[in-house]
């Protein structure tokens, strides 16, 4: 293994973390901080001490595909590029052409991924609530400090590539909601079809960021916006020509492809399968027709979410499992107490829209709670940011502002009018 190679990422996250702390605050410089040490500890860890838990089977296989590929001199560059889980031992083929084999170097990279996606949390939280530092660094806190977030980072596995794109995705819908600038809209996508490329699952961004373009399209034509009205045409058509494209080419539907060839069939196919091993649940509860669709979800769901059960644990992994369990109850047990404040916020409502879908994909398809686990530590950094929107705090930054615009009542402002090419300030008096 190259060591020096290895060091280089890592030296490179510390450094960005430094500039961002520079720019910003040094409330999120300590958190970005917390983040990457708690990473570069476990990377450090599993590749000098102990191996990670979850890094014997598909970790080692990812990274050692990706040496024999690099090393295959009969093919091109791009021969073996695909999407899905491959694509990330592909990854791993390019940089180690260009370089030398080192794990620990592909550690590094998705340290760099899991730390900025913190910085991401707290960019998008900042967002959303006006700039309010507590609530926004108490949601980066949460991400910096998961458990399963930080594992992740530090093994040689897809989980933050695909973190990192959604989250990047989320940041620039909820600027193109805002704004409405064509720029932010591309950059979402991209972001999207990059998560996408990584897990199928993924498909259900689009899918809800389609509906998000039809009902402004739709808001638009009813309020007679002509000039918007255009807009959001052509993003509409924007956006059904890479559904088209990802439905014909199938790009990154690898997973999906047997439901898609052989419908509630090969779902239920695909959901037997999952429920082979020690951790299956709902092996008897496969959905074979729309109305099982109906009324198996919200079971799958609360499997999903909070499996394995204290009646499901039988040995030590199991102890760690239902830990998270437990602590994904206290982020939902949070988002239901800030119910009010993210139905008032258009840009929360947004997230919660892709948390939802997200969280119905994955229950649909997962029926062991160990993949569950997994899967859902990529909507952590989601749960986080809607959790941590408390009312009070929110209201109170909107009172400030209400009281700054009593404070400068529009009839005391000035306005202008022009003169050639002079700007002639006019003050308009209250003359009640």
């Amino acid at each position: 293994m190259n060591l020096y190679l290895g060091v280089v990422p890592f030296l490179f996250t510390l450094v960005t973390i430094i500039i961002i702390g520079l720019k910003k605050s040094k409330i999120i410089f300590m958190i970005l901080l917390v983040a990457f040490f708690l990473r570069a500890g476990l990377a450090f860890t599993h590749a000098f001490i102990i191996p990670l838990p979850d890094s014997q089977s598909d970790a080692v296989m990812f990274e050692h595909l990706g040496w024999e590929w690099a090393n295959d001199s009969d093919r091109s560059i791009f021969s073996n590029f695909t999407t899905g889980a491959f694509i990330y031992s592909w990854i791993i083929s390019i940089l180690y052409m260009f370089t030398d084999r080192s794990p620990l170097m592909i550690q590094g990279i998705n340290v760099f991924l899991g730390t900025i996606s913190v910085y991401l949390v707290w960019l998008i939280t900042m967002k959303i609530t006006n700039r309010n530092k507590k609530i926004s660094s108490f949601a980066a806190l949460i991400v910096a400090l998961w458990p399963t977030l930080n594992l992740y980072s530090a093994l040689t596995m897809r989980e933050e590539w695909i973190c990192f794109f959604a989250i990047l995705g989320i940041y620039y819908s909820v600027l193109w909601w805002e704004k409405n600038k064509i720029i932010y809209f591309l950059i979402s996508i991209s972001s999207f079809l990059g998560s996408l490329s990584f897990h199928s699952g993924m498909v259900i961004f689009l899918a809800i960021y389609c509906c998000l373009i039809l009902f402004r399209w739709f808001s638009s034509f009813l309020q007679n916006k002509g000039n918007s009205f255009v807009r959001q045409s052509l993003l509409l058509m924007v956006m059904i020509g890479i559904i088209v494209f990802v439905s014909f080419t199938s790009f990154g539907l690898e997973k999906l492809g047997r439901i898609m060839n052989d419908g509630l069939e090969g779902l239920s196919d695909q959901q037997a399968i999952a429920a082979r091993s020690r951790a299956a649940y709902l092996s008897n509860l496969t959905i074979q027709s729309p109305v099982d669709f109906l009324w198996m979800t919200p079971i799958r769901v609360l499997y999903f979410l909070f499996a394995p059960f204290p009646w499901m644990i039988t040995n030590l992994a199991d102890v760690i499992g239902f830990l998270d369990s437990v602590m994904i109850m206290w982020l939902f047990y949070r988002i239901y107490k800030n119910k009010e404040s993210i139905f008032k916020n258009k840009s929360a409502l947004i997230i919660l829209l892709f948390l939802i879908g997200c969280i119905i994909m994955f229950a649909i398809g997962t029926s062991n709670y160990g993949t569950a686990i997994r899967h859902r530590a990529k909507l952590v950094p989601l749960m986080a940011i809607l959790a941590s929107l408390r009312k009070e705090k929110i209201e109170r930054k909107e009172c400030s502002r209400h009281h700054a615009i009593q404070t400068h009542p529009p009839h005391h402002r000035p306005q202008h009018r022009r003169s050639g090419d002079d700007v002639v300030p006019v003050v308009v008096q209250n003359r009640s």
